[in-house]
């Protein structure tokens, strides 16, 4: 028990356990007042995501050995010692499948908390979800994890549409279904269901006495271990996904783009939309320096549909902006940046993203980056707008400049640097003058660990996009091995 909205509490597997990293929204559990049925022996492990992890890292978390039931199961239940389920729930004797009208009354519509209704209920398999709504105005798509908490529509001959949509719960685990109505915008004002579907009694029924040196019983210790009918993890979409830039807000003032880009993974063929009243605003593509500067590109050269649609068609960093009221809207925050990583049917080796061969008498062009600039690494300084106009490539060097001892320097994932989770002291970089050489292409990670990771949850932390290596004729002048990135004023924006 808890007070709603303070904490929520979320299942999650060993290495989560271990690192808190928080999973999808859409897996929260968050009434205050949570009951969860412990359904099969084994590992369990429980935290709370609130504040990206935060309270998780302060110890709010929970993990438990759950053993078999102590009564003894009829003969024929009995099938191996891995095989171990707890029985079903006594004092509710099972009479059948039922028939769910999901939203009940109200049906399948807008404006209504499919979450709440969801909650309480008792799904098992055999049971049948009943879709009422008006024909043509929604429709009823079965999706993933991945694309119900990013509202992805799969396309449209997946959908169902017959305003009296009925689906049998076949198999246990989680169930995800978003209305795919107004390109995914249905589903993001909440039009979207998720279930936990539990076995059915004659599924569950198992041996329920096993002895404590039971194979079900020796899992390596926070391991992630799945019973027969749990869901494990979903894997990322393959296909283009559609972004809404700002989800429900659109495209407008008093909004904070870096803060929603974070976190996203950006690929080429995915898309982005933009909304916003016409005539209010605009989009313009433009390049690194005009983004600082906010400086406007001719009229010509707008997006200005109000619900405009861009293609990200190559890997890299991309810049766009409001260019209205002479640049203002930009001055004021109406400006995004993204990094666009290879599309995830063109892995890193793939040669669409593979560093191309050198020229003849050609080498690596090189820059060096002296994160922070004059600042160095510290406190109180923003890295994001600190990269957001650079270009890093391959065979660029970092240099982390700080007080030795104040500070230090990991390289981390994405999920550590979310979390702000801090590995192991002997993986920190000390020396004050720490220099990173860029040695492949992608998204990379940096955090300062100090104090239990507060200065990383305080802003300590860099994330860049890698480009692969460009290269300089040797017949032709060219620059120092080594040059020194220009320092602009915009590295000196500081957080309040």
């Amino acid at each position: 028990m808890y007070v709603v909205g303070k904490h929520n509490v979320f299942k999650v597997n060993g290495p989560d356990f271990q690192a808190c990293n928080v999973p999808p929204k859409s897996e929260e559990m968050a009434t205050g007042n949570d009951v969860i049925m412990l359904t099969s022996p084994g590992q369990k492990w429980y935290m709370c995501g609130k504040a990206n992890g935060t309270h998780c890292q302060k110890g709010m978390k929970l993990v438990i050995n759950v053993l078999p039931a102590n009564e003894k199961a009829p003969a024929p239940y009995y099938s191996s010692p891995s095989t171990w389920k707890a029985p079903p729930p006594s004092g509710s004797p099972y009479t059948g499948p039922k028939q769910h009208v999901v939203g009940d009354g109200k049906g399948w519509t807008l404006k209504f908390n499919y979450t709440a209704w969801a909650e309480g209920r008792q799904f098992r398999v055999g049971d049948t979800l009943v879709f009422n709504y008006a024909v043509g105005a929604h429709n009823v798509f079965k999706v993933s994890g991945s694309a119900f908490e990013h509202c992805s529509v799969p396309p449209e001959n997946e959908a169902m549409a017959t305003g009296n949509d009925v689906i049998t719960l076949a198999t246990p685990g989680k169930k995800w279904y978003i209305c795919g109505k107004a390109e995914g915008m249905h589903c993001w004002s909440g039009m979207k269901l998720v279930i936990d579907v539990l076995p059915s009694p004659s599924m569950e029924h198992a041996p329920v006495a096993a002895p404590l040196n039971s194979p079900a019983l020796e899992a390596p210790a926070l391991a992630p271990t799945y019973s027969e009918w749990e869901t494990p993890p979903v894997a990322p979409p393959t296909g283009p996904r559609k972004f809404f830039v700002g989800d429900d807000k659109g495209w407008t003032l008093s909004f904070n783009y870096t803060a929603w880009a974070e976190g996203k993974e950006f690929r080429v063929g995915d898309i982005l939309v933009f909304k916003y009243p016409v005539g209010v605003h605009n989009v313009l593509k433009v390049d690194g320096p005009s983004f600082q500067a906010c400086n406007v590109p001719p009229e010509t050269e707008a997006l200005s549909t109000g619900y405009d649609k861009i293609t990200l068609a190559s890997p890299g960093r991309k810049w766009y902006m409001c260019g209205k009221a002479s640049g203002k809207h930009c001055q004021m925050g109406q400006k995004l940046v993204i990094n666009v990583l290879p599309s995830s049917n063109a892995p890193l080796n793939s040669p669409a993203w593979k560093t191309p061969a050198p020229p003849p008498s050609a080498l690596p062009v090189r820059k060096q980056f002296i994160v922070g600039d004059d600042y160095g690494w510290t406190l109180d300084f923003n890295y994001t707008a600190w990269a957001e106009d650079k270009e890093f490539h391959v065979g660029d060097r970092l240099v982390f400049k700080y007080v030795v001892g104040k500070h230090n320097v990991f390289k981390v994932d994405g999920p550590a640097f979310q979390a702000c989770h801090v590995p192991p002291e002997s993986e920190a970089l000390t020396t004050g003058y720490d220099v990173v050489t860029l040695a492949s292409p992608g998204r990379k990670w940096y955090i300062c660990g100090k104090a239990y990771g507060e200065h990383c949850q305080k802003g300590q932390k860099l994330v860049i996009n890698v480009l692969p290596a460009t290269w300089q004729n040797t017949t032709q002048p060219s620059p120092p091995k080594y040059a020194p990135s220009p320092r602009h004023g915009y590295g000196r924006k500081l957080f309040k």
